[in-house]
């Protein structure tokens, strides 16, 4: 019998891996997959004669068919994500990736005839605009603002590092707790998405003089993509009749981009923030995860629980939320979310930007977390958005 680690990985076993060969057609035989491919061979062979090993591994390699040599890839993808820093001060396999994907996808500021270029059709486009609110002649020469429109292309430039790295961080941590496929598609797919028009919905595409920043990062929108992709026969049709057109296109291809355009408008919907009291409600490790999905669907938080990642987040711990009334006077309204993982909190999120806590509630957080094992983790957050609430009030009575 060979060793496991000698088997080649069967064709098809993965529906994930199977989408990103239709997806991406030159995956299989890019040079990634076939270094992944030899890496993964690299490992000592006692029964193996030194001179054999090179002939063992190309016919090894041969054997490899589209999906398996795609898996290594993935696999290798997981490896350089998950690896720590040798030494203290050194970078980690996401900060790695991060810079890569950096260098590779934003504007190109340290080409000054790029940078020259985008910042003429910049000025030309807000002349076109002024012309045709009838102020085209007040504008002045390119020459003469030139300097300032350089500046905004270094702004445009640093929206894009900070909307890309909000990706990769997100994607890199892995909260959501997402496969290598579907965090590869999200990457693949997030490098070639353009400006959003939300009317359609679509991205327009991007090439090297986009000025517009990456996509915004929503995780209920990407735990709905998450759950198209993985169940596509049990995807929800979205509630709105505009959206089941591009919902129906954005399925049949399975295009990330698409689908993503449709879910950011799927899940944007309006929270009642008007109330503060309300009551925690806790989902027990193990229950039901369809429960919570269905009391936060729709709900606008941005939590990716609320569409694909409540079985997993159900499987380490418990889940407690914090529901406001609405307007029947009934407890329904998400503001806050505790996750628990092997019997301590491991996040903490509101429903304000970034899926930072509302500065109303931290004494609600407060009060909860003292019961929570693993609460100290986060008492100088909470501290510190104590009193910034603090000054925001004296600051108001002024």
């Amino acid at each position: 019998m060979p060793k496991q680690e000698d088997r080649a990985p069967k064709e098809g076993g993965d529906a994930g891996v199977a989408l990103l060969k239709q997806q991406f057609n030159e995956l299989a035989s890019s040079r990634g997959a076939w270094r992944a491919v030899d890496q993964s061979e690299r490992k000592p062979d006692n029964r193996i004669k030194p001179p054999e090993l090179r002939d063992h591994q190309r016919a090894k390699r041969s054997q490899l068919g589209p999906e398996a040599r795609i898996s290594r890839l993935l696999e290798r993808w997981e490896r350089v994500l998950s690896r720590e820093p040798s030494s203290p001060g050194r970078e980690t396999g996401r900060d790695r990736l991060e810079v890569s994907l950096l260098k590779k996808a934003v504007l190109n500021i340290g080409n000054p005839e790029l940078v020259e270029k985008i910042a003429l059709a910049l000025y030309t486009s807000e002349k076109k605009a002024a012309t045709e609110r009838g102020q085209g002649g007040q504008a002045a020469p390119f020459e003469q603002v030139k300097k300032d429109y350089i500046k905004l292309v270094h702004e445009k430039h640093d929206a894009q590092r900070k909307s890309l790295s909000e990706w990769t961080s997100y994607l890199g941590k892995n909260d959501a707790q997402y496969p290598a496929w579907f965090r590869y598609l999200a990457v693949r797919g997030v490098l070639k998405m353009g400006e959003f028009d939300r009317g359609a919905p679509t991205f327009g595409n991007r090439t090297h003089d986009t000025v517009a920043a990456f996509p915004e990062l929503n995780a209920e929108a990407l735990g709905y993509v998450f759950k198209v992709l993985s169940e596509p026969h049990a995807a929800k049709v979205p509630k709105t009749d505009i959206l089941l057109q591009p919902f129906r296109d954005a399925l049949a291809s399975k295009s990330f981009s698409a689908l993503y355009a449709v879910a950011l408008v799927e899940c944007n919907q309006t929270v009642d923030r008007s109330r503060i009291e309300g009551e925690w409600r806790k989902y027990r490790r193990g229950s039901n995860p369809a429960i919570l999905e269905r009391d936060l669907e729709g709900k606008g938080t941005g939590w990716c629980t609320a569409s694909g990642s409540a079985p997993e987040q159900l499987k380490g711990g418990d889940f407690y939320v914090y529901y406001t009334m609405d307007k029947h006077e009934t407890y329904t309204v998400p503001r806050v979310a505790i996750r628990m993982e092997n019997g301590q909190i491991s996040e903490i999120r509101g429903i304000a930007a970034r899926q930072e806590l509302e500065p109303q509630f931290v004494e609600v957080v407060e009060q909860k977390g003292d019961q929570l094992p693993g609460y100290e983790n986060f008492k100088k957050a909470s501290a510190d958005m104590k009193r910034l609430t603090e000054i925001d009030k004296r600051c108001v009575r002024r």
